[in-house]
């Protein structure tokens, strides 16, 4: 469910905004009703086997920005929970045997209101409909489409597989929650969720930080303003990272294959611990620029270490675990973004006789992209001139993560891990009693260059 909000209010006290609501309409998606495709657009994660589970990053993908309104007066809870109840439920029954892969998700409804007027159509129609067509399309599979979802607390992202303006809660009811019909609401379109991820919860200063990675493009490509901006909606968005949240390698290998949204049902207290690490450990400019699930990396370990660290007997596998999934996830980001435009020579490394691309074969392993780093002098010389402190960046990470692997490796079997080690990690990681491995992997950013200032791919 979405809702627009008067450009002419005062957007100033955040507190005030609930009384500054007022809805979208589209007369039009009155007569497109039926209109959809009879042959719908199935999305299958088993098409994505084999050697290509990532796919180039589209610095040109759109995506989309909406809110959601806590108001009873159009849910009966919350129109988050409400949603997520369905795809988690999906989701359980997937894994279960009773669901096909691509049998779970949810959709997710923008609501139309009575205060548009009747000769306003939906805002952004023709790019919706471009959209929608390119999900439909050849290549369809290969393209990550964001809806990012907030209520100015909290944000999500949603992984957009499908558009529609046929009417879900007659087609597939079961997957609609039962609101938008007993609330008796009116959708301009509908967006099909094949997972949805929390990335800030409760941080108000989180989402105002995480939506200004967004460009708008009707806005000269200016950054999300989540006080005066949210109007015309929804937002039609490019993001300055182009971050890939839905990678199926990536999912596989930090989640066991499982949705997001199930691994993010799971978080407890690391989501509070997050904001604690921002604002009195770590420094925002640091933790905002580590990547979004490593952070939920770091604060699961902290959270974990804090909850234990009076038990001597306890085993802090958990702790290292989650610090190296960090290092890892992050590291692999940064690598693929630095060699996205390196020529392939560049981005291949050799695995146990086997050939693989960084860019396009999914994360590495800690070992490897020890390995990588170290010995892939290509590669290796490709890293140095595309990140800032690029030298100092390969020198560390190649013996942190030379370090931690075995660790890892032998706490990921089972192996007991004391105190004393997890402590030493953790103080490393968070850089207390000295400089932190993030503020490094700070430093260590990406050069922006021209599009054509790169070497041709060989």
């Amino acid at each position: 469910m979405t809702f627009e909000l008067n450009r002419d209010a005062h957007w100033h006290d955040p507190q005030n905004w609930l009384t500054n609501i007022r809805g979208t309409v589209d007369e039009r998606a009155l007569m497109l009703r039926g209109e959809r495709s009879k042959s719908r657009t199935t999305v299958s994660w088993r098409e994505l086997g084999g050697a290509r589970y990532m796919t180039p990053r589209d610095s040109r993908q759109r995506h989309f920005v909406l809110l959601w309104n806590p108001s009873d007066r159009y849910t009966t809870g919350d129109a988050m929970d409400d949603h997520l109840s369905i795809l988690l439920r999906e989701a359980d029954r997937r894994g279960r045997g009773e669901r096909l892969e691509d049998e779970a998700y949810v959709w997710w409804g923008k609501v139309r209101s009575s205060n548009r007027r009747e000769s306003e159509g939906l805002p952004h129609d023709d790019d919706i409909r471009e959209i929608k067509d390119e999900l439909d399309g050849e290549g369809g599979l290969d393209r990550e489409v964001h809806v990012y979802l907030t209520d100015y607390r909290s944000l999500y992202v949603g992984h957009v597989v499908e558009i529609t303006f046929d009417e879900m809660f007659v087609d597939e009811p079961e997957l609609v929650p039962a609101y938008y019909r007993s609330k008796n609401l009116a959708v301009d379109c509908w967006l099909r969720l094949a997972d949805i991820r929390r990335l800030v919860d409760n941080d108000l200063l989180g989402v105002i930080t995480a939506l200004g990675s967004l460009e708008v493009i009707h806005y000269d490509n200016r950054p999300v303003s989540l006080f005066g901006g949210m109007h015309s909606l929804p937002l039609i968005v490019r993001r300055k990272d182009n971050e890939r949240f839905f990678d199926a390698a990536t999912r596989a290998q930090y989640t066991e294959s499982r949705l997001w949204a199930q691994a993010d049902r799971e978080r407890g207290s690391e989501i509070a611990m997050q904001s604690e690490l921002r604002d009195n450990v770590v420094g925002e400019r640091a933790w905002n620029a580590l990547h979004p699930a490593a952070r939920s990396f770091v604060s699961k370990a902290e959270s974990d270490f804090r909850r234990h660290r009076g038990d001597m007997s306890h085993n802090f596998s958990d702790v290292v675990l989650n610090i190296a999934k960090a290092l890892e996830v992050h590291c692999n980001d940064l690598l693929v973004r630095a060699l996205s435009r390196a020529p392939v020579s560049a981005r291949q490394i050799n695995i146990d006789g086997r050939t693989k691309d960084v860019v396009l074969g999914g994360p590495l392993t800690l070992g490897q992209l020890a390995h990588a780093l170290r010995n892939e002098k290509q590669l290796r010389e490709a890293v140095l001139i595309s990140i800032q402190a690029g030298e100092t960046f390969v020198e560390t990470i190649v013996a942190v993560l030379g370090e931690i692997a075995p660790i890892r490796n032998r706490a990921a079997h089972g192996e007991h891990v004391d105190r004393k080690t997890a402590l030493r990690w953790r103080n490393q990681m968070l850089g207390i009693g000295g400089e932190g491995l993030i503020e490094e992997l700070e430093r260590a950013r990406v050069i922006k260059r021209p599009a054509n200032s790169g070497k041709g791919r060989s």
